[in-house]
């Protein structure tokens, strides 16, 4: 893909393209949530509403704790939209996928949302709910049980799970009820333990989430120290812990020598919370030279009028990442923690503000030891090829060392394209092979059964053991991605072709506006170059079609853009519909598309209407015309990367916009419009003899020149013309030199492949280059002409 960087300068472009969905403070999403648990999904059920048009999804809810709500611990039933039935599946752009077995908490309201006559499973609570804010009423919980990463959907990568009990409720100010109470873990020392008082208290330090990595140009040993305590009802003063380690894998005096560093979790970060340096650390020369401490102190400011100890629970909460510098790799080693000398203080407060906590500890343990395997054998070398496109079948090669033979519980974790800072496993089908020095895996359109899109970031592989191995150099770039279906009949992932069904005879998506839109010239006018922008630019068979009275967001055998009823958190959005055909035929596909733009926000005027750089998008608003674009993407197939540079980037903008930094010229976006030109070609060969298709032929749109290419000043025009286009034996290149210069003539196919190139000396005047193009195949190409220094670019389009 760098060729095509390099080559197709005319699809270069710099833009950022607001997201469809508004995020909600979390504050504001747990205040109007009616009721707020912790849950696991242990049933899903797509159903038809009454009508068989639309399709829902019946989640049954296994409720674990109990924060906001009238709820009984036991079961509830959650309401999403879109699902499959059959071979039929809604999908619904930026909206909440949930499968069995996912976990988090959930910011619900009681929901009339038309439920199925069916009873899938009897719920022990008769309520019936949806999500909040849609995809942002869940807060995710991904992968350890023990300790997981906790996800919520915009704005918190938090450290926890204490930490997301501990935010919960703080805004609720109520104390979460546990549906399945634990018992009281053994003592680490092998003493029993009886049930605890408030004269009773025990601190738990505990290692865990050990890797090496590199950290400041210099091989490190990472591990998070975690802390917990007996009770519920306390709070965290300050503390040390000490840990030995081998001098000789390590070094001497690690913190006065630099190779010591500890960076405080993200929510200690917070100074004006929890105070100035609230974790510190250094060489313990009471012990001696091979021996470190970490000190966890939470009201040292001495500017802080209020204290904020640190409210603690049995599940362990990260307090620091510790890095240590390897000074020799091949010397395995363990880290050793202990609990200080006797004269050291643990100290806790019964208030989380109120000065001094007088409580001690009455007992400290240090649960766990680390060992260092020695970096020489855990590491990835290469990543081959490091750009690749989601859903296309693309493949990865991870090389490396310390892998394990088998795979087991091991995975790959790629970047989420819409939480960039979250890393999401791959499924078991995408993982082609695995061995001790080599794994092999396809790049799928979506992560962990439809949770999420993979997007570009440090790739990492956590082995059988659970040891983590990523680099600053293990860098996965996803240029784009494409829709998948997949099908758990067979379990396998298809590519999605477009199918216009419902238009056998021009085998087109016509979309039809509702009044809101065509009775108004700015809003057609935009949804107008909406489309003839991705009909030039990728050639996909999109059409204007007449208005409608009335449009419901269904399936209607309508392709339809239109303004629907929608909560305020939600900008825009794509239904497409899906289905799928095996036997002879074993293709999945699109066959109709549904745009909607939110109603209650255009009645409130927050929609800048504009197709050109007139206006600025003021604070609060959002540029109709940007989100037309990102929507008709879904409609193109296509899925969202996390490039904030892409057209298919997640993100808002809610400060305002100039007007000349207005993003709205497809053709300046490479990634989707590779993705696009992906999406039709293939869809151009659906074979429509083994299927009862109706296959996509390509899209024609008058006016193009004012789409295709940028402007360069000062560059020469030489009058290149193409013809025939389309074209099936062969095309002509037209073209005129002032001066005598060397030509190079190139075809490329559209992921910038080279199909052929020669390369003349020409003089002035006007030539006409003859190329045969019979031996290619149907689909998009690239015909360059580089004349001097200029490069000039032209698409063209094999079609028998």
């Amino acid at each position: 893909m760098k060729n095509v960087l390099l080559i197709i300068t005319f699809l270069i472009g710099v833009i950022q393209i607001q997201a469809q969905l508004i995020p909600q403070d979390i504050v504001r999403r747990i205040n109007n949530a009616q009721h707020i648990f912790e849950g696991e999904v242990i049933r899903v059920d797509g159903y038809w509403n009454g009508d068989n048009n639309y399709i829902y999804r019946s989640l049954t809810l296994d409720i674990r704790k109990k924060f906001k709500g009238t709820l009984d611990c036991g079961t509830v039933e959650l309401i999403l939209n879109g699902g499959q039935v059959g071979n039929i599946l809604l999908d619904i752009s930026h909206n909440l996928n949930l499968r069995v077995g996912d976990k988090g908490i959930f910011l619900c309201l009681e929901s009339n949302r038309e439920q199925s006559t069916v009873d899938f499973f009897q719920e022990t609570n008769y309520e019936v709910l949806e999500t909040i804010y849609n995809a942002q009423g869940f807060i995710r919980f991904l992968e350890d049980e023990v300790n997981p990463d906790v996800i919520d959907y915009w704005q918190f990568h938090l450290d926890s799970l204490a930490q997301a009990y501990d935010m919960v409720e703080l805004y609720t100010q109520l104390s979460y009820v546990d549906c399945y109470p634990q018992p009281i873990p053994p003592d680490p020392n092998n003493n029993p333990i009886v049930t605890l008082s408030t004269s009773d208290t025990s601190l738990t330090y505990t290692l865990d989430n050990a890797a090496i990595i590199t950290y400041q140009g210099n091989k490190a040993y990472a591990f998070d120290v975690q802390l917990s305590d007996s009770l519920n009802n306390i709070y965290f003063g300050y503390a040390s812990m000490r840990f030995t380690y081998d001098s000789l894998t390590f070094g001497t005096n690690i913190y006065a020598n630099g190779r010591l560093h500890v960076v405080p979790s993200t929510f200690l970060s917070d100074t004006s919370t929890y105070g100035w340096s609230p974790v510190t650390a250094g060489d313990d020369m009471l012990t001696g030279n091979n021996a470190a401490v970490i000190n966890t102190h939470m009201n040292s400011h001495p500017n802080l009028v209020i204290y904020n100890f640190l409210p603690l629970s049995t599940t362990p909460v990260t307090i620091a990442r510790v890095i240590i510098d390897i000074l020799d790799c091949n010397i395995p080693s363990t880290i050793s923690p202990y609990k200080a000398s006797s004269n050291a203080v643990y100290h806790y407060a019964l208030n989380p503000t109120v000065f001094p906590p007088i409580p001690t500890y009455d007992t400290v343990y240090c649960v766990n030891s680390l060992s260092f395997p020695g970096c020489g054998i855990r590491y990835i070398s290469t990543i081959t090829p490091d750009t690749v496109n989601a859903g296309v079948g693309d493949t990865v090669t991870i090389t490396g060392s310390g892998f394990q033979s088998f795979q087991g519980t091991g995975n790959v974790f790629l970047k989420s394209a819409n939480v960039m800072s979250m890393d999401v496993p791959l499924d078991a089908i995408d993982i082609l092979s695995w061995s001790n020095t080599q794994i092999k895996f396809r790049v799928p359109s979506f992560l962990k059964n439809a949770f999420d899109n993979p997007g570009t970031g440090q790739l990492s592989v956590k082995t059988d053991s659970g040891f983590v191995i990523s680099d600053i150099y293990s860098w996965l770039t996803i240029h784009y991605g494409v829709e998948n279906l997949y099908i758990d009949t067979i379990n396998e992932k298809w590519f999605c072709n477009l199918s216009p069904l419902n238009d056998p005879v021009n085998h087109s998506f016509v979309f039809r506006p509702d009044t809101l839109t065509s009775h108004h010239p700015e809003r057609l006018a935009c949804l107008s170059n909406t489309i003839k922008q991705w009909v030039c630019v990728t050639g996909v068979n999109f059409k204007l079609g007449q208005e409608i009275d009335t449009i419901e967001n269904v399936q209607d055998n309508i392709n339809s853009v239109s303004f629907q009823p929608m909560d305020t958190s939600i900008i825009g959005l794509t239904n497409t519909w899906k289905d799928f055909s095996l036997g002879n035929c074993d293709e999945a596909y699109i066959f109709e598309i549904d745009v909607a733009m939110n109603k209650n926000l255009l009645n409130m005027g927050r929609y800048l209407i504009d197709t050109n750089r007139t206006y600025s998008v003021s604070p609060n608003q959002f540029d109709y015309f940007e989100t037309l674009l990102h929507e008709f993407g879904h409609g193109c197939g296509l899925t969202h990367v996390n490039d904030q540079n892409a057209l298919m980037y997640f993100d808002s903008r809610q400060n305002g916009v100039a007007a000349n930094d207005r993003h709205i010229k497809l053709n300046y976006d490479q990634s989707a419009t590779d993705g696009g030109l992906y999406v039709v070609s293939n869809s151009l060969m659906l074979d429509t003899v083994q299927c009862a298709l109706v296959g996509l032929k390509i899209g024609t749109e008058s006016h193009c020149s004012n789409v295709i290419g940028i402007n360069e000043i000062n560059k020469p025009d030489i009058g290149l013309s193409i013809y025939p286009n389309p074209a099936s034996t062969k095309i002509n290149l037209e073209y005129e030199i002032e001066k005598r210069s060397l030509v190079v003539i190139s075809i490329y196919d559209f992921s910038g492949r080279v199909i052929m190139s020669e390369t003349k000396l020409k003089g002035t005047g006007n030539f006409t280059t003859e190329i045969p193009i019979d031996n290619l195949s149907n689909g998009y190409y690239i015909a360059s002409i580089r004349v001097g220094n200029y490069d000039y670019y032209r698409k063209l389009i094999k079609q028998e």
